[in-house]
């Protein structure tokens, strides 16, 4: 006939025992107990879990022992030194195979004295 009414429950669902709420687990990370969301949790946090991420895939980056050279520019009157740069950079890569790692613009004053690199301070401009 079916299976009718608000206590229908089917013959399997009957003898079939109910599932255990999960047990608490120690984190592989920081050994704090834990109650998993998920069956395969191994981690009490995403934190946690990308900490070993990072972790592991550090260990296999490799440190680059190439040399690095600083450039100290400053474009004359009336030229567009974004612009300019951003040529050089392009001349560079095209023609020496000189990759720009880092770029940024500094607002003060350098001087060079016996072909070192000075600030020049506030203070010292007038």
């Amino acid at each position: 006939m079916g299976l009718r009414g608000p206590h229908a429950v089917g013959l399997i669902s009957r003898w079939r025992t109910p599932e255990k709420p999960p047990r608490k687990r120690c984190c592989r990370r920081c050994n704090e107990l834990f109650d998993p969301v998920r069956r395969d949790a191994v981690y009490c946090s995403a934190a946690c879990r990308q900490a070993i991420y990072w972790k592991r895939h550090l260990a296999n980056m490799k440190t680059d022992d190439r040399p690095t050279f600083v450039l100290v520019l400053r474009p004359e009157k009336g030229i567009d030194g974004l612009r300019a740069t951003k040529g050089l950079q392009k001349f560079a890569l095209r023609k020496f195979g000189l990759r720009v790692v880092t770029a940024k613009e500094q607002r003060h004053d350098i001087c060079v004295v016996d072909g070192k690199l000075h600030e020049v301070s506030q203070s010292a401009r007038v």
